[in-house]
């Protein structure tokens, strides 16, 4: 029972390293169903420590009531949400729902109130830094090994991994300057490998292109490299030759890879008008233009994709996998629970900064200056992305140091509550087997199913793990959905066919109840009902979707296909034309378009159509242009 706290973290230190390579978001899922694993062991061994005591005493401090105001904001925009299903459970790819939420504010309670002493915390952010070093050479040798490309090491994408290495690099140099301005001795070895330890970090930041980290890295250093010249005057010179140390560190990794033409211009290419910030921009004016929608509680956590085909602008039409993030945090704060949250979280925030500079609290100079530059960095690097697991896990444990060093209220709850607590065990208990083993094991058996060859002989299995699932069901959903692409031309699956999209249909229909109105599961119910001989059914589930979804490109040319391949000629010609009324940049349509006018022999009009074509679209979709070339 002894420094459970330190032990917490040390697990949780480890968490990076858990992935599952062959599994669809191997590299992000465990690692969630790993860090609530941990909570809930957590909470039963303090649970049974608890009983032994005759009172119950525990803490809470401003940033605490931030936290829990946040929540229950949250909670209440959930319920509010079109689908409070998706709110609270999310999927298998993003893990981020309410319930997530949840055990983040479980893991700052209970690791608030628990006592770590600062040897601990050392040796705590020692054992992390060194898995960093692990994480940055994989990326090193993931980079290097596969012709370059984008290093994710063991995280889900190149920006996640990004991030957690550019807080372990402001670590490690706020420790070198702790240990430049302390009165100890400082041995020429240690400062030789911390240097090195710096190399390798930042060289692994480097591999992962992210202009963000770089931005996010340098208002670190800038932060606390003004703040440790205005607090430690003394120490100026040191501090300066550090400062260029770093500066030459940071000119040797830039030389090693300046011949990495793709890689740097990545990074020192930026332009306004490429298609990541095009898309962030256009992304955010569409947020401010439509604020008044949903103002105070807004949309529901992860329920961007409703905001986003609704209010779906030409600009997104080549940035489709934008759908369920704005890349803004304060943004996505906005739009998951209205100006309430928003406000809410940005006193969070603000509150932890102002807790760092409080009198009456027990933090040292250094420890004040890294905890800004850690907030500074957070903020900076999630202004144009969104919160993973490894940002929360970062954020949280900077609040519970913050809270741990500062003053709080002090609440005591008697033992005459021991038949609550009894329930509280029961729920833990509950939920561990419900969202850790259930949830776990669903997703085992889905991947498992999905890594088995002609996999569409598993739709029973299917059935099975739709009826148990909460977390993960869209995932699994969509994956069945897009089985649908096994059939064609291939005689083994005509005697599975019928019953695959019988039971296909059964359950998009039966989760549309969970999720209402989802525009990318209504449009794989509709692409099933075509597809499966009944084409009324589809083009009405497109046509609502038209309603929800009116300007989205994508599914209102599927809907004119529809039209076509039904010979229903002058309804696909309406539809292709109120594409181009509000879309004529829009290429693909005019293809479309010229198609259906050859199908009814108006090819003087279809030649006209095909010649306002570029060579880009043409050799993108060469077999449906040759086609129409024929009917020519």
């Amino acid at each position: 029972m002894k420094k459970i706290g330190f032990w917490l973290f040390i697990i949780l230190s480890i968490s990076p390293l858990i992935y599952l390579k062959k599994y669809d978001f191997g590299y992000h899922t465990p690692k969630i169903l790993f860090f609530w694993f941990v909570i809930i062991a957590f909470a039963l061994v303090k649970s049974f420590k608890y009983f032994s005591t005759n009172k119950i005493s525990f803490s809470l401090n401003h940033i605490g009531v931030c936290l829990l105001t946040y929540l229950t904001v949250l909670i209440a925009s959930g319920f509010n949400a079109q689908s409070p299903s998706l709110s609270f459970f999310s999927t298998f790819e993003r893990m981020d729902g309410i319930i997530n939420y949840i055990f983040l504010i479980v893991f700052y309670l209970l690791l608030s109130n628990e006592k770590i002493e600062i040897h601990d915390w050392q040796r705590i952010l020692k054992f992390s830094t060194a898995i960093a070093i692990v994480i940055s050479v994989i990326a090193i040798i993931e980079f290097h090994k596969d012709d370059f490309v984008r290093a994710k090491s063991t995280f889900a994408n190149p920006l996640t991994l990004a991030y957690y290495l550019v807080f372990h690099f402001l670590l490690v140099f706020s420790n070198l300057i702790n240990k430049l301005t302390s009165q100890s001795p400082y041995k020429s070895i240690e400062k030789l490998v911390t240097i090195l330890i710096l190399f390798i970090i930042g060289y692994g930041i480097f591999t992962t292109s992210a202009r963000s980290a770089i931005v996010s890295l340098l208002c670190g250093i800038i932060t606390l490299g003004i703040y440790s010249l205005a607090v430690f005057k003394g120490y100026r010179k040191k501090i300066l030759i550090l400062f260029g140390i770093i500066s030459g560190l940071g000119i040797t990794v830039i030389v090693k890879i300046s011949s990495l033409t793709s890689l740097m211009s990545r990074i020192g290419d930026f332009s306004l008008l490429d298609n990541s910030s095009f898309t962030r921009i256009a992304l955010w004016k569409t947020v401010f233009t439509f604020w008044k929608d949903k103002p105070f509680l807004g949309w529901g956590k992860e329920h961007f994709v409703y905001f986003f085909t609704t209010h779906y602008q030409n600009a997104f039409h080549n940035s489709d996998e934008w759908y369920d993030r704005s890349h803004n945090f304060l943004i996505d704060k906005f739009l998951e629970s209205g100006i309430l949250g928003l406000v809410s979280y940005c006193l969070i925030i603000s509150v932890s900064i102002l807790s760092i500079f409080n009198r009456k609290n027990h933090l040292s100079p250094i420890q004040k200056g890294a905890l800004l530059a850690f907030i500074v960095s957070f903020i900076s690097f999630h202004f144009t992305n969104f919160e993973t697991y490894s940002s929360y896990i970062i954020i949280f444990s900077i609040f519970i140091f913050i809270t741990q060093h500062s003053t709080a209220n002090q609440f005591t709850i008697r033992k005459n509550l021991k038949i609550a607590f009894s329930a509280y065990i029961v729920i833990l208990i509950f939920s561990g087997y419900q969202l850790v083993f259930k949830t776990f094991q669903n997703y085992k058996t889905w991947n498992n199913i999905k890594l088995t060859t002609d996999n569409i002989y598993f739709v029973n299995q299917y059935n099975d793990l739709l009826s148990q699932a909460k977390i993960g069901k869209y995932d699994i959903l969509l994956k069945l959905g897009l089985l649908r692409s096994l059939i064609p031309n291939n005689r083994n699956l005509e005697m599975v066919k019928d019953d695959y999209y019988k039971k296909a249909e059964s359950n998009f229909k039966n989760a549309l109840k969970d999720y209402p109105e989802h525009p990318i599961l209504l449009s794989q119910l509709g692409f099933i009902q075509f597809e499966s001989g009944n084409p009324e059914e589809a083009i009405k589930t497109y046509l609502h979707l038209k309603e929800i979804a009116p300007y989205r490109h994508t599914n209102i040319l599927d809907l004119g296909t529809m039209y076509m391949m039904t010979k229903q000629y002058d309804k696909a010609l309406a539809i292709y034309d109120y594409v181009l009324s509000y879309d004529d940049m829009y290429q693909i349509t005019y293809l479309n378009k010229a198609y259906c006018l050859a199908l009814i022999g108006d090819k003087t009009n279809a030649a006209i159509n095909l010649k306002k074509l570029s060579p880009k679209i043409i050799i993108d979709n060469q077999v449906r242009y040759d086609t129409v070339k024929q009917l020519l």
